[in-house]
């Protein structure tokens, strides 16, 4: 007699994904329902609702709604439209966001704001709505979505920003829940997508702005449906003691960043009132502290 085959992994599971039209947000609904949960998609136009078809056509559950994480309303009204159609909420995925690569002196005050909107309020407007939820149901699962510009942003410095700021949110939030069986993560993917391409055409009218070996990698960035897996594995059950952390995901890769700490000091006895003087730390914050390092870019090319 054969055994009868386990379960998907993530069967009986609800998820909402913001920003699933296109990309990789596309590719981790469609993970998602492949693995069994039912999946509420988001997008700003009507991509989201040809994203759920495309899964029920596969044999899966979906739901498209319509409407921008940038409102506080309509983020907060994605999870109601979740609860409304399948009951619950068991996992947040939030992946909308966008991006802008221009110089800081040529970023209005707008483009700043709005780039924080989507990025960062969305995910917060979402996680208010899902947490009270989730605690109610025993627990659930929340997946930022960052970006290795946080610590690196290469002619992305508002779009990093805001991805420094989800790392932090994501840091605060699984440490604010750890005893309410929500986990948080968060994770930068990366592959090739719309939004990239319009990247590499921005990086190219920079007059040499970006970084030498940064266009010829960003043009061979892979399919970004392999930065889909990870996304299955931290909504599921084997994922339920491991929160906090920030993953890179894509083409194969699955990384882990470490968490940001003080990785040198020195110290002066200022008990007696005498302070540091210039001459001090002329000699020894070079030396000593940064070890010889000039900046965070020179270190990353020597790494390659």
């Amino acid at each position: 007699m054969t055994a009868p085959d386990p379960p998907p992994v993530l069967a009986g599971k609800v998820a909402l994904v913001t920003g699933a039209g296109t990309g990789v947000g596309r590719e981790e609904a469609l993970a998602l329902a492949a693995h069994g949960a039912r999946v509420v998609v988001n997008a700003r136009s009507d991509s989201c609702e040809a994203v759920a078809e495309e899964i029920r056509a596969l044999g899966g559950e979906a739901v498209g709604a319509r409407g921008s994480v940038a409102d506080p309303a309509e983020a907060a009204g994605l999870v109601g439209a979740t609860v409304d159609a399948y009951g619950r909420i068991d996992i947040l995925l939030n992946n909308a966001g966008i991006a802008l690569t221009r110089r800081l002196e040529d970023i209005s005050t707008e483009e700043f704001e709005r780039l924080f909107a989507t990025n960062v309020t969305g995910h917060f407007q979402t996680m208010k709505a899902a947490v009270p939820l989730m605690k109610a149901q025993g627990g659930g699962r929340i997946i930022n979505t960052a970006s290795a510009s946080w610590r690196s942003p290469r002619a992305n410095l508002i779009y990093g920003a805001t991805k420094a700021a989800v790392v932090s949110l994501t840091y605060g939030a699984a440490w604010e829940l750890r005893d309410h069986n929500i986990t948080c993560n968060a994770i930068c993917p990366f592959g090739m997508t719309p939004g990239v391409r319009r990247g590499i055409d921005a990086f190219a009218k920079l007059d040499g702005d970006a970084p030498a070996g940064l266009m010829d990698m960003l043009k061979n960035y892979p399919s970004p449906e392999f930065a889909a897996p990870l996304v299955v594995f931290l909504a599921s059950d084997a994922a339920a003691d491991i929160t906090g952390f920030v993953f890179r995901s894509g083409g194969g890769r699955i990384s882990v960043f470490s968490h940001p700490g003080e990785t040198a000091a020195i110290q002066k006895d200022v008990s007696g009132g005498a302070n540091w003087t210039f001459d001090e730390l002329a000699q020894r914050v070079p030396a000593e502290v940064l070890g010889g390092r000039q900046s965070w870019w020179v270190e990353d090319e020597r790494r390659g």
